[in-house]
This record gives C-alpha cells, structure tokens and sequence, in this order.
C-alpha cells in the first residue's frame, strides 16, 4: 500500500510504468466530468469517477482485488479507508472473478487512512481495504479509483531475476 499527496507521485513509479498511466489520468482530470467508466487502456487500465456520501464503517466491507490495484484519489470531501493485509483475514463471500472483489468478515484491527482532497492510496492484491467511510461526520465525497491490472506492473519473483 502506498498513501501519499500528488505532489510526490512520481517518487513512486517511472514513466513507463502502467500505474504512471493511471495517475496521468487523475492529473489531468477536470472535476467538470461527469461521474461512470473511463477507459485509459482498454480493459487494463479504467478509472471509475463516483460521488457517494460516507458511511460508518461498521455498514461497509473489507475487500480486496486479485486481478487489480487500485489506485483511489479523492477529489473533494473527505472519508476514511480503513486498510489491513489480507493474510489472516477470514473469508466473508467466495471471490468473484467476474468483478475481482473478494469480501471478508470485519477485523478487530484495522488502520485508518485520512484521505482528503489531493491524496492517493494505491492498494495491491495483499492489501485488504474498506472505503467510504466516515471521517467526523457524514459528508459527500467524489472520488476517482483507477484500476489497473496487476501483470501489467508486476511480474512474479520467479521471472524478475
């Protein structure tokens, strides 16, 4: 998981790096545009533009993506993701590979993530996390989640050496 402001972005990527396409798309993103479904590479790399209000966290789930990383930027409220690994983490629903979520059944520790606007966290397959929820109080929250697929980035261990 990493947590950081747009200004250092680009500490954590190259150019050539598919989660550098994902982030372009959030920089120049208007917040004019309507809110639905992006597409930045095809199937690959989408963005998701959606307005919600927050909730407490005891109404929402911790999930996780096998296929995808998410990368989530608010662009105006705030709200908290809540963010643990997933190892240890007891199975609330079978995986769905058709939407690449997998749901689990709450946790006694999980830690909170502020995210204001100008902020991304970016969650990997070992990164269980629960979005939307309340900062202080209920308030309404835009947001983009780009998606991009995991093999895009990362290669197993095996084939790095």
């Amino acid at each position: 998981m990493i947590v950081d402001t747009m200004d250092n972005w680009n500490l954590y990527f190259t150019k050539e790096s598919a989660l550098c396409a994902g982030m372009d798309f959030i920089k120049n993103f208007s917040e004019a545009g309507v809110d639905g479904r992006y597409e930045i590479k095809g199937q690959e790399i989408y963005a998701i533009v959606q307005s919600y209000e927050t909730q407490q966290a005891a109404g929402k789930k911790i999930e996780s993506h096998k296929k995808f990383i998410d990368i989530q930027y608010v662009l105006s409220g705030r709200e908290v993701i809540g963010w643990l690994p997933v190892a240890g983490l007891t199975e609330l629903s079978a995986y769905s590979e058709e939407k690449d979520i997998l749901f689990y059944h709450a946790a006694v520790t999980i830690t909170p993530i502020i995210m204001v606007p100008g902020t991304f966290a970016i969650f990997f397959p070992q990164d269980a996390h629960q979005p939307g929820c309340i900062y202080r109080q209920v308030e309404p929250v835009r947001k983009i989640v780009v998606k991009v697929a995991y093999h895009l980035e990362y290669l197993p261990l095996s084939t790095r050496i």
